[in-house]
């Protein structure tokens, strides 16, 4: 990777602590971020200048992380819930194609049908069956699509 001014370094700072620590973001239906701690989903609780609080996805659960300009700087990870590997394929799935919504002028149907047709593949097992399953249909999703 090449870098050529501080922001760049700073992006790369960030990419490199969010690796070890195993923190990714992915865009939620509404637009936001929403982040992924080891397969477990976290939201934005509130926002304060460069520093960002979430908690767990599950309202039952304390699990707490604490961001400063998107690197982690405090994990309270006490889940009391088991971890969702397959949803969180599902949710990044569909982050995939908002993106490709936004950036092609592809009939959206084809779209969604054509990162469907991803998932076909010779390989199909129990955990590709469980993503496409955990998928919204294209009607019920359809809403966010269009936004």
């Amino acid at each position: 990777m090449y870098i050529y001014s501080t922001k760049d370094v700073e992006l790369y700072t960030c990419i490199m602590a969010n690796a070890q620590v195993g923190v990714r973001f992915i865009e939620n239906s509404r637009g936001s971020q929403t982040l992924v701690h080891n397969e477990y989903l976290f939201s934005l609780k509130t926002r304060r200048g460069d520093r960002s609080y979430w908690n767990c996805v599950n309202r039952d659960c304390t699990a707490k992380i604490n961001t400063r300009n998107g690197i982690p700087t405090k994990i309270m990870v006490n889940h009391n819930h088991p971890q969702d590997p397959v949803g969180v394929t599902a949710k990044q799935m569909m982050s995939n194609i908002r993106k490709r919504v936004r950036d092609t002028i592809e009939p959206i149907p084809a779209i969604y049908d054509d990162m469907l047709a991803t998932l076909r593949t010779p390989e199909w097992d129990e955990d590709t069956e469980a993503v496409a399953i955990k998928l919204p249909t294209f009607y019920s999703a359809r809403p966010a699509l269009y936004r």
